[in-house]
């Protein structure tokens, strides 16, 4: 997942720097293949919209959003997809029920680095969700002061 989340900044970077579509195209390919590697491919939309942020300062959220929504659309498939499917090795159908139970391994991989240090596991969802907001309100900020 790596290899895949570094091979796409690289060539968004290199595309938005030459103004060439090819990297841009296969910057596109390498996140569906980060995504398909691991769930954790998700962050490489995070990390895009962080090096728009730095390398061209956007002024508007329409600039930062107009370069970076062809990306955001593979991760807008994936994310209900893996919802649904079950993480178990029971047979079960795509459903509501399935999308609700799979939501707590999502926030864990959203989270996993502080996992440890705060001993959370799968049973401990009120505070997965606090601290899943948490880490999300705090990079908010943080990004918004830089």
């Amino acid at each position: 997942m790596l290899f895949w989340l570094l091979l796409t900044l690289h060539l968004y970077i290199l595309g938005r720097d030459t103004g060439h579509r090819l990297p841009l195209v296969l910057a596109w390919v390498t996140i569906v293949l980060a995504l398909l590697t691991h769930e954790n491919g998700l962050i490489a939309l995070p990390a895009l919209a962080g090096v728009e942020w730095v390398r061209h300062r956007p002024e508007t959220w329409r600039d930062w959003i107009r370069p970076l929504w062809p990306y955001a659309v593979p991760v807008v498939v994936y994310v209900p997809l893996w919802l649904m499917i079950p993480k178990d090795n029971e047979a079960v159908s795509f459903s509501l029920s399935a999308a609700a139970g799979n939501t707590v391994p999502f926030m864990q991989s959203l989270v996993y680095p502080l996992l440890p240090v705060l001993r959370l596991n799968s049973g401990n969802t009120a505070l997965l969700v606090l601290l899943v907001t948490a880490v999300i309100v705090v990079t908010g900020v943080l990004a918004l002061a830089l």
